[in-house]
């Protein structure tokens, strides 16, 4: 799905907000415009209130057909913490999942969490995938439909080191992916063709986060440096080392 086009609809904005959090948003004016083009913003909002968030977006990509993706992201805020006038980002969780006309699906969840007053980092989440694909060989005539079959997980935790947002700690990573081809050649009583491969990766990580919200930030800093180890003792089939 190298070309998904993920216009975003909201279809509806469900949140809710107890009546505190109404009366702390009150003493503090809440932008919904962006400060450079003036459009609607509402990442300044989402970042200041709790609740969920339905959303819907189509699928366009010419390669599976047309189709929909989406599923509620849930916004969870220290509402205390709020009140105070303590503005760390919020935690997020999210379920969600796709289907297209040629029978592609996948679905996805995921929890990224934000504790401690902002000095314990989480991201965590999964996902599978089942892609019906068409494959064109060049200065070949035909064509060769497969499937590719693909799941993985992430765990992330970072602290954060002294007063400055500079948090660090460790990343895994795993995915398995397999290629089904449904006539690879057209020979009677052979099998269909099949790839596998899996990646199993453990490593530490720097991260350094001075926006001003983690929707669509206007202003700050973010950098980020990690580096992992991969070999079949974490999981996966080969070995190598990879940084980003």
């Amino acid at each position: 799905m190298k070309k998904i086009i993920p216009v975003l609809f909201v279809a509806t904005v469900t949140l809710f907000n107890t009546t505190n959090l109404v009366n702390a948003q009150e003493k503090q004016k809440i932008p919904f415009k962006d400060s450079a083009d003036g459009a609607l913003d509402l990442s300044y909002f989402l970042a200041s209130v709790y609740g969920f968030l339905p959303f819907v977006m189509p699928v366009t990509e010419p390669a599976v057909g047309y189709g929909v993706a989406g599923g509620p992201i849930f916004i969870h805020r220290d509402i205390e913490a709020l009140k105070r006038g303590e503005h760390a980002p919020p935690s997020l969780s999210m379920v969600g999942g796709m289907y297209t006309e040629n029978g592609s699906w996948g679905l996805v969840g995921g929890h990224s969490g934000v504790w401690k007053n902002d000095h314990i980092r989480y991201v965590g989440g999964l996902y599978y995938g089942s892609l019906n694909l068409t494959y064109y060989p060049p200065r070949l005539s035909g064509e060769f439909s497969f499937n590719l079959e693909t799941m993985g997980i992430i765990q992330q935790i970072a602290f954060r080191l002294g007063q400055i947002k500079l948090y660090g700690g460790f990343r895994y990573k795993f995915s398995s992916t397999t290629v089904t081809f449904d006539h690879i050649l057209d020979i009677p009583n052979v099998e269909p063709w099949e790839l596998k491969n899996r990646l199993g990766g453990l490593g530490p990580l720097l991260l350094l986060d001075y926006r001003d919200n983690i929707f669509t930030p206007n202003k700050g800093v973010f950098i980020k440096g990690a580096y992992s180890h991969y070999a079949p003792w974490l999981g996966g089939d080969v070995t190598f080392n990879m940084t980003s």
